[in-house]
């Protein structure tokens, strides 16, 4: 991800949400939220959405796919993201949005979509998620 901007701008609109390794694909995923960087936003505002790069594990040329695609001055954003290892083929993308929902993607080990965008009930949190007894599950709590 290119960041727009001059050295020593501290806002820049992006965050890596989450980190993971496949080795049964030979590749490392990262995902996180992104305003725009193109220079037409001031650094830092903008809808946020969330992208997925894909790097061979020996740091050949990454991938870079935009998994979101809210429009820049859009009231909607994405929030939180975060990457849970599933099995070493099979992982799930989730972010939270500024309007309260829970999304989630799963993706394999080459960052190839399984299925659609999907919505539950429920937020990400700062706990990582782990897989128990064949489910995803982590922590959240409510604001009271």
């Amino acid at each position: 991800l290119d960041i727009y901007g001059e050295i020593g701008d501290n806002s820049t609109g992006a965050t890596v949400g989450g980190f993971a390794a496949s080795e049964t694909r030979g590749t490392l995923l990262a995902v996180g939220t992104s305003a725009p960087q193109d220079g037409s936003v001031r650094p830092g505002a903008g809808s946020r959405n969330v992208w997925l790069s894909v790097t061979p594990s020996d740091l050949g040329t990454t991938s870079f796919t935009w998994l979101t695609s809210f429009a820049m001055d859009s009231a909607e954003e994405a929030l939180n993201p975060v990457l849970a290892k599933v099995n070493d083929d099979l992982f799930m993308v989730a972010w939270n949005t500024s309007a309260g929902q829970l999304n989630y993607l799963f993706v394999d080990g080459t960052g190839a979509r399984l299925g659609d965008i999907a919505t539950a009930e429920g937020s990400v949190s700062d706990c990582q998620p782990i897989v128990h007894d064949g489910t995803l599950v982590w922590d959240a709590t409510g604001s009271g």
